[in-house]
């Protein structure tokens, strides 16, 4: 290799190589001059600060089809369908129609007792259901609070453990990213919750106003 050649290879890396520093400096300074809190407007959104799960609430039973001969009640909820959970209305139609070629058991909550929250989950059996029908039962996709942070949105609205979100500004969900996409907004926002409490028997509204919750909250049950 002659001399020239030699001395121009090394010009060209370190070229190279100042680029990438200069790259990797602008890179820095780029991320240093971030305000401390800032990040994309979808993750400034706050939730409502609960725990919980996605169950369905039988509105209706047929008399005569299955879910009515196995005594499921219109009120009760299912919460697993074979001791499966399901975070989607889809998901929850898929295990019935698995389940249903031989008997099957659902495991629900009841809503007429004086405890909600202390019952244990009760089995249910229901027999084959043929292909041409339907398990005999309508209703909707809730989700059940099981914790709530402490002066979290949740908490300061009067939501509690065993309480039943239906509704999110009007609006049902099916699964549970509907309900967390519906549920989450800027801090200082409200959003209106239609709940169903067991101990009430009914429903009642919520004005939720939104605030950003402390890393270090704690759930209470």
């Amino acid at each position: 290799m002659t001399m020239n050649k030699y001395f121009t290879d090394c010009v060209a890396s370190l070229v190279v190589l100042v680029g990438l520093l200069l790259e990797l400096s602008v890179g820095v300074v780029y991320a240093q001059r971030q305000p401390s809190g800032s990040m994309p407007t979808q993750q400034r959104k706050s939730s409502i600060g609960a725990l919980g799960a996605m169950a369905y609430l039988v509105e209706s039973v047929e008399p005569g089809g299955a879910a009515g001969r196995s005594g499921l009640r219109a009120g009760e909820i299912v919460m697993r369908i074979k001791m499966r959970q399901f975070s989607s209305h889809d998901e929850f139609m898929k295990l019935i129609e698995v389940a249903s070629a031989s008997d099957f058991k659902v495991q629900i909550l009841r809503t007429d007792v004086d405890d909600f929250n202390r019952q244990p989950l009760r089995d249910l059996s229901i027999a084959p259901i043929p292909p041409d029908l339907s398990i005999g039962a309508s209703g909707k996709m809730v989700f059940i609070i099981e914790q709530v942070t402490i002066g979290a949105p949740a908490s300061n609205a009067g939501l509690r453990r065993g309480d039943m979100i239906v509704e999110v500004n009007g609006k049902v969900f099916s699964s549970v990213q509907e309900f967390m996409s519906f549920s989450q907004a800027e801090p200082g926002a409200s959003v209106r919750f239609r709940v169903f409490r067991p101990e009430a028997r009914g429903f009642v509204k919520f004005d939720v106003e939104m605030k950003t919750i402390s890393p270090a909250a704690v759930f209470a049950r």
